[in-house]
């Protein structure tokens, strides 16, 4: 009769272990992880979050009486994607005797807690604690970081290469998780939003001036690179508007130029999107009255100047006296330069392309973790 017994308890195991779940618990946590139009690379394509980029949760559960963190300390983990059932899972390691393994972490077994989330990432190729890097809050738990952007950068526009070097970082939305009606606890959608700002530069001609005017050249000057940025508390994921952040600007300047640029023609009306922009690159965010000594330079050769006297223009902008009033958080700030008799600079705030959870991609597509 004990063998009989022995024989059940441990069948009765094996097919909690095949449903997913196991004697600790519920069935495993389980996240995808979705972004806005950009990848937290330092180069910004339109490809999403890799692969091999951290992407870190934080979370709370709550019995209604109590609240406590859920993951062991400092109280986030880091996901790891799942190529078989293309998911990300909390990466948990716990040390037993000498030993170690990953285990799983479970949703409330009997579906009665309350739980909240968020995500957060960065540019993998930052170095923490370094310059340019970031200095992560671990006392915030990803809600505050400092960030150095790169001191300075000279980009080919014609290799686009443009933006490489500079620093992303995105934090989600809080995700709020009700007890279920049953016990199932939902797939749980984390949508990263931008911490930074995105600048970019258009040039554009008059079509009588095109092959006229060549060695065109950009350069910013004066930009804030440093910051030690907060976000009190992520928005909720079914709330409108965006994270608000405080942000502490920080000595350091930075200057970044763009060579070899080859213009579009100048038929854009007001407020349309860039062609294709001739410099782009992530910022730490300010206002209006932070941006004193923010410069945009504009270089060029006027071969049918040369004709007649001085083929080579320099023109400057104070960017503090040109729309719009501030490089906003998760924005895309959109400059447009035309060159004709004279010299025109429009500029525009554009968000970052707003997705939802069905248009939005899935990322990464491919395993693996660093």
């Amino acid at each position: 009769m004990k063998r009989l017994i022995y024989i059940f308890f441990l069948f009765a195991l094996l097919s909690c272990d095949k449903e997913g779940s196991s004697m600790r618990g519920g069935k495993p946590m389980q996240f995808s992880v979705l972004a806005p139009d950009v990848s937290t690379r330092s180069e910004v394509t339109d490809e999403g979050i890799r692969n091999d980029d951290p992407v870190y949760v934080y979370g709370t559960s709550s019995d209604g009486s109590s609240t406590s963190t859920i993951f062991l300390p400092p109280g986030t983990a880091r996901l790891s994607y799942d190529g078989t059932t293309h998911v990300w899972k909390p990466i948990q390691i716990q040390y037993n005797a000498g030993s170690s393994q990953v285990i799983d972490v479970l949703w409330d077994p009997a579906g009665k807690k309350h739980y909240q989330f968020y995500g957060y990432a960065y540019s993998s190729e930052a170095q923490l604690d370094a310059d340019p890097g970031f200095v992560i809050g671990a006392e915030a738990a990803g809600r505050q970081f400092t960030v150095y952007q790169p001191e300075s950068a000279t980009w080919s526009a014609a290799a686009n290469v443009d933006g490489s070097g500079t620093l992303d970082y995105l934090l989600s939305y809080l995700v709020d998780v009700p007890p279920p009606s049953t016990k199932n606890y939902p797939l749980v959608k984390l949508q990263l939003e931008h911490a930074m700002a995105k600048v970019e530069v258009d040039v554009q001609i008059a079509r009588a001036m095109i092959g006229k005017i060549k060695n065109i050249s950009l350069q910013f000057r004066g930009i804030s690179r440093a910051a030690t940025m907060l976000c009190i508390q992520p928005k909720l994921d079914n709330e409108k508007g965006t994270n608000s952040w405080i942000v502490n600007l920080m000595d350091p300047k930075a200057t970044y130029t763009a060579t070899d640029i080859v213009c579009s023609e100048s038929n854009l009306t007001e407020g349309e999107g860039l062609i294709s922009p001739d410099i782009s690159f992530l910022a730490v965010p300010v206002n209006n009255s932070q941006m004193d000594g923010y410069k945009l330079t504009l270089n060029y050769y006027d071969e049918q100047a040369s004709l007649t006297g001085d083929p080579t223009y320099e023109y400057e902008f104070d960017l503090k006296n040109f729309s719009p009033d501030g490089w906003m958080s998760g924005h895309r700030i959109r400059y447009v330069l035309k060159i004709d008799n004279s010299i025109h600079l429009s500029g525009y705030i554009v968000d970052f392309e707003d997705v939802d959870y069905l248009e939005g991609v899935m990322l990464p597509d491919i395993p693996g973790t660093k």
